[in-house]
Parts: C-alpha cells; structure tokens; sequence
C-alpha cells in the first residue's frame, strides 16, 4: 500500500540518507510505500519505504491517511480508516489475493475503496532535498 506524506519528512542518518540515494529531506506529498512487518508476538506492524529506502523514524500519523477503508488488489492488504488499522488477506486455497473479493472491510465492516496504483514513474526531484557533500 502507499499513501503521501503529510509534512515535509527530515531524514535520519539510519536512513535513507546513507543508502545510495542520499536524500537529507523528503518533501511533502511523496508517495511512500508502506509494508506489513508480521511480528513474533502477532502484531502487524508497519514498515516505511521512500524510492526503495528505508524511513525507520516514520509512523503511520505523518502519512495522509484515506478517509474510506481501502484495498490494495496488488497486495491484498487492506487499511481500515475507521480503526486505524491493516488487515492481511493474503491467498485463498487456489492463490487468489483473497482481498479481490472483498466488498467491505473485514476490520470495521464499511464499504472498501480500491487504493490507486502507486504513481510510476514520479518526479523524484520534487520530493527530494540532497545532503550536502
């Protein structure tokens, strides 16, 4: 799933910053691509990615957030807007994204909305402030 940034977002120096793309801020709107991290303790928590670089000092709150329950058709993931929350659909028996065949949140029980394809290509330049060498 992905959603926009609500601000303009500081990079750490754990970050993405000393991967290869050496981005210092990260500018409001960009699209940032979340990810479900399935803990041993059975919580799902969220994982942040910008451009294919980790964000580790992000949370959900800085992202802006549908005001629908959505559905991801790619992953099969779906984000309740009423709770806060994702739900993994994961595959039926024969490989199916079971999130296909769902018409409302399994979390809340609202109408779902299909999340719009993430945007590629996108101007990076717009969303990025380079460290300084």
């Amino acid at each position: 799933m992905w959603f926009r940034l609500k601000e303009d977002y500081e990079t750490h120096k754990n970050e993405i910053h000393l991967v290869h793309l050496k981005i210092k801020k990260i500018k409001k709107g960009a699209p940032i691509e979340v990810t479900l991290v399935f803990c041993s303790n059975g919580i799902i928590e969220s994982g942040f990615f910008y451009n294919s670089g980790p964000l580790k000092h992000i949370s959900l709150s800085m992202l802006e957030l549908p005001e629908k329950c959505t559905k991801d058709e790619n992953t099969a993931n779906v984000f309740c807007a009423t709770k806060k929350k994702f739900f993994y659909a994961g595959h039926d028996s024969r490989g199916k994204f079971i999130a296909k065949q769902m018409d409302f949140c399994p979390v809340c029980g609202k109408d779902l909305e299909i999340l719009m394809p993430f945007p590629t290509p996108f101007d990076n330049e717009l969303f990025e402030v380079p460290c300084e060498v």
